[in-house]
């Protein structure tokens, strides 16, 4: 196909002996010009009827070169440009090869879109919520939900400050590692997880330690 490459200002006459003019490609914007038709823009994906019309200016109007590729022809080309198709039929999709798996976490309600909020609830269990000196504990167990969310607090009943460590496995809730959450219970310390993991705790400190919480997910 013809390519031309317009300098900054320059007007270059081009043949055009045919129905359609196409611009199947152009780095930048230029104009076209004929006195039957006036100043019309020119850009890639376009497509001009230009029946009657022998001779289209080409013009770069910018302050950069511009590199244009174009076609005449007297047939309609339904693809121009680079991706660009044009399609004058009705699509009708008759199946679909492979299955798509989606998760959603809203809903439409009334023709208003609404999150799809948990519905259950599990506390963590009374045996686990007393913590020792030096022990890492799983105190949820990992759960495979939609929306689910774990929730700790600290509420050691002690006019000292308690502290813990939260991961999601033995390893990365041990000292020095995992969340950190100090508290008691006048001063509460708490922390929500958004996760499908286990929560482990580890308490390092030399006394025991009292937790509350649990999780909620959507069934």
């Amino acid at each position: 196909m013809p390519k031309i490459t317009l300098q900054p200002s320059e007007e270059r006459l081009i043949q055009t002996s045919g129905l359609f003019l196409s611009i199947l490609d152009a780095d930048g914007g230029f104009k076209l010009e004929n006195p039957k038709i006036g100043v019309i823009s020119g850009s890639a994906g376009r497509q001009y009827q230009i029946k009657d019309i022998s001779e289209m200016l080409f013009v770069n109007s910018g302050v950069s070169a511009v590199n244009i590729e174009y076609e005449v022809a007297n047939i309609v080309i339904t693809s121009v440009g680079k991706g660009a198709v044009t399609v004058s039929n009705e699509i009708v999709v008759k199946r679909i090869v492979e299955a798509i798996n989606v998760t959603a976490t809203s809903t439409v309600e009334d023709g208003k879109m609404a999150k799809n909020v948990a519905n259950n609830f599990a506390p963590i269990a009374i045996a686990k919520t007393s913590i020792a000196a030096g022990a890492t504990v799983e105190v949820i167990a990992a759960r495979a939900a939609l929306n689910r969310t774990a929730i700790i607090q600290l509420i050691t009943d002690s006019p000292n400050m308690a502290e813990i460590r939260l991961g999601s496995s033995a390893l990365n809730a041990a000292v020095n590692q995992g969340i950190f959450l100090q508290g008691n219970k006048d001063a509460v310390s708490a922390y929500e997880w958004e996760t499908e993991t286990a929560i482990f705790i580890h308490n390092p400190t030399a006394a025991a330690v009292t937790i509350a919480g649990g999780e909620t997910w959507r069934a």
